[in-house]
């Protein structure tokens, strides 16, 4: 073995051998000692790379629309995830790294939010989202779209039920709705962009919608309250929409004070699976992403949800021959 051609320091220096001039100001500092997270790197951001494969800009033909996608994974059925009001798809972030080694994960950023682009973003009505939705689908896959499963949060799951209900995606394989049964929405409100940015959209019922415009500040006198709000709500009718899709159900719920009497019987008749995720916020898929992970994953083994739709155990697709060399 060479020798090194450092030489080794003593292990003691007496003090007649040391030389004061040579010595370090900070001599006498002792080490520093482990970094620690700061506050600011607490907090710092995080690059959408490390739970999403890729990113996409989906044009829309016939139109400006631009729809912004992060998908994750290659193979399975597409889970096509939308997010809530005010969030982005980068809110299923963390669970799409935990999907993606099964499913195909497409979150979208619906209009007016994140990164996507459309001629009037303003247009935030649920007619018009849906056919977003049905725009991107079809962009993306064509005519021959692999089995889809929707997951929609809050706003998004309002969205994914109508979808569902439209029947307008043909290999719809299931529905996954995250914590939203409410029935009754701001109508005077869709096209509002900053009051939406704001302001509550979904109330469980018209007292509630009146209670909070009321202790919201937006109407100080209750009688006028009561008077006023009412014509602005409409009815969306989403508990039954929702137990009318044909599609498998799963319910996904941070409390069960949510559930309104449609879906109590419904829920009561089998009609659909409901989890209670405790311990979290409205947005469970960010709260507690394994879990919500496992839950849809299970979700689609349950119902036995390939890559190009319900999968019969017993009856399986011929293999392809293999040209001879």
């Amino acid at each position: 073995m060479e020798s090194s051609s450092l030489t080794s320091l003593p292990e003691e220096t007496t003090e007649h051998q040391q030389h004061p001039q040579s010595l370090s100001a900070f001599a006498s500092i002792p080490a520093r000692p482990p970094t620690q997270s700061t506050p600011s790197q607490k907090y710092s951001p995080l690059d959408w790379l490390s739970y999403f494969d890729e990113e996409e800009d989906i044009s829309i033909p016939e139109s400006d629309d631009v729809f912004h996608v992060y998908k994750a994974g290659k193979e399975g059925p597409v889970v096509l995830c939308l997010h809530g009001g005010g969030y982005t798809g980068l809110s299923f972030s963390l669970s799409a790294s935990l999907m993606k080694e099964k499913a195909r994960v497409v979150a979208m950023d619906l209009r007016g939010h994140g990164k996507s682009i459309a001629e009037n973003e303003l247009d935030l009505s649920i007619e018009t989202m849906c056919n977003d939705v049905v725009a991107v689908v079809k962009a993306m896959y064509g005519d021959s779209p692999p089995a889809i499963v929707l997951v929609g949060h809050s706003m998004g799951g309002s969205v994914a039920v109508h979808v569902a209900a439209s029947k307008a995606i043909s290999t719809l394989a299931g529905l996954i709705v995250i914590d939203v049964v409410e029935g009754t929405a701001l109508a005077s409100l869709i096209h509002m962009q900053k009051i939406l940015s704001s302001r509550v959209q979904h109330f469980s019922s018209i007292e509630k919608a009146i209670e909070w415009s009321v202790k919201g500040g937006s109407l100080r006198n209750i009688e006028s309250a009561r008077v006023s709000i009412p014509p602005t709500l409409k009815y969306e009718g989403l508990s039954e929409k929702f137990l009318s899709s044909p599609v498998p159900k799963l319910l996904l719920l941070a409390g069960t004070d949510r559930l309104d009497r449609a879906l109590t019987i419904g829920q009561m008749q089998g009609k659909f699976q409901m989890v209670v995720v405790k311990h979290t916020g409205h947005a469970i898929q960010e709260d507690v992403p394994d879990e919500f992970a496992n839950l849809v994953l299970n979700f689609i083994s349950r119902n036995r949800i390939g890559p190009r739709g319900v999968e019969i155990p017993g009856l399986r697709r011929p293999f392809q021959s293999q040209p001879l060399k």
